[in-house]
């Protein structure tokens, strides 16, 4: 008797599984309008567990910045490509060099136009330098110490950084201008962030600061690691083999991944209250009356960036030399080409308000602050280049805009370099 009923309650129990399994497979296939749903669940888990786990930092931060890294005193660099550059500058060699009668070392400083001069002008500059009678001899070093969004005082907390860890100089060259006109007042300012704080710095910091958006990152975090660990575990033979378990490990995926959706979208639109943000976040609190105050204030801050680079370096026996570098959106400093005016010009663009009502300003400053300390206006360098000049809506030149750049940056060292 008892022998039946076992017989009896295995067999119900297999028939159940067996009805499970069977209406578990239709539900894939018509859900999946494929004879083989196992097959392409199989495939769905492969490329969840093959795939780079999203890293909830990456939701909040553009993908041109994902490479940027604190710093404790220059806001940040980044990470280090070689170990002969553990600086965070992206050099091939150290750049903590010593001056000596063979070489003549050179730093640039700016942010990514200073950076792809050093990159794609240094030879033409160099051609240049090489005229000098005191230098033609020597070897010529090219650094950079220059990283996209780098604006001031970040060129002046990074020189003297360099100085202080030993580094030694013969000339300086700050690149810059447009960076301090166009990312304070859109980027800093609608996030309560001090303007001369370094960009996107509440983007940089916030995640670290904000409790409700730490908690937000960790719970996409631990989503993430969720799906990736149940697609795992369902990619093994016995359950894949499974239509009940394929169609609980369909369900169990969807709702994971519709949360997760629903947590990125709001970590993106993460708001803090007045309440959350700290002095960590913020900064100091300045307050400008209209637009014209806040260019004014940077241009001042430009300027007194400058003329402190001047005096360190005069200090250190450093030549420095300071170029205000040329936009596409300063009037009437190139005629545009059709193809740059469909791929290189907007009037409605981010930064076109900080040109317009900031260079200027900077010129004007330059004038009144800098002139004795080697600065010099580029902004009119392309005005009667008739080709294509211009790469994207931003600031970026071709290979022939920083050869014309070097070349003339060049020109102006060894002319006064002649006349000292």
């Amino acid at each position: 008797m008892l022998i039946k009923k076992l017989i009896f309650v295995a067999v119900t129990f297999f028939l159940m599984i067996f009805c499970f399994e069977v209406f578990s497979f239709i539900s894939l296939a018509v859900l999946k309008k494929s004879v083989n749903p196992a097959g392409l669940l199989q495939k769905e888990r492969t490329r969840i567990v093959s795939s780079k786990p999203l890293n909830p930092r990456d939701i909040l931060v553009p993908s041109w910045m994902r490479r940027d890294v604190l710093h404790p005193y220059i806001g940040f660099v980044l990470g280090p490509p070689t170990p002969q550059d553990d600086l965070g500058f992206q050099n091939s060699i150290s750049l903590l060099q010593k001056k000596s009668p063979d070489k003549y070392i050179v730093l640039i400083t700016g942010g990514s136009v200073a950076n792809h001069l050093h990159r794609y002008g240094s030879k033409a500059l160099e051609a240049e330098l090489r005229k000098i009678s005191s230098i033609k001899d020597r070897k010529i070093i090219f650094l950079r110490a220059a990283i996209g969004g780098f604006k001031q005082p970040q060129q002046l907390m990074t020189l003297n950084y360099l100085l202080q860890l030993g580094a030694e100089f013969d000339l300086v060259i700050n690149l810059d201008g447009f960076n301090e006109v166009a990312l304070g007042k859109s980027e800093n300012i609608p996030t309560n962030v001090f303007l001369l704080y370094p960009r996107r710095w509440f983007t940089r910091i916030a995640q670290i600061k904000l409790p409700k958006l730490k908690i937000l990152m960790m719970t996409a975090k631990l989503l993430v690691k969720t799906r990736f660990d149940l697609a795992k575990i369902s990619s093994l033979p016995l359950i894949r083999s499974s239509s009940v378990c394929n169609l609980i490990w369909a369900a169990g995926d969807h709702f994971l991944q519709d949360m997760t959706g629903k947590t990125e979208k709001a970590i993106r639109g993460y708001r803090p209250n007045y309440f959350d943000l700290t002095y960590e976040i913020t900064g100091p609190s300045v307050k400008f009356s209209n637009n014209t105050a806040i260019f004014d204030y940077m241009a001042q801050s430009w300027a007194r960036s400058s003329l402190l680079m001047a005096q360190i370096a005069s200090a250190n026996n450093i030549r420095y030399f300071h170029f205000l570098q040329p936009n596409q959106y300063f009037a009437d400093s190139k005629v545009l080409t059709p193809h740059e005016r469909k791929i290189a010009y907007s009037d409605n663009h981010l930064y076109r308000e900080g040109v317009v009502m900031g260079y200027p300003l900077l010129k004007e400053k330059g004038e009144q602050w800098l002139k004795s300390e080697n600065f010099y206006d580029l902004t009119m360098l392309f005005s009667k280049e008739s080709g294509d000049i211009y790469v994207d809506m931003c600031c970026h030149y071709n290979l022939r805009g920083y050869e014309i750049l070097g070349r003339e940056m060049g020109r102006i060292i060894r002319n006064n370099e002649a006349a000292a």
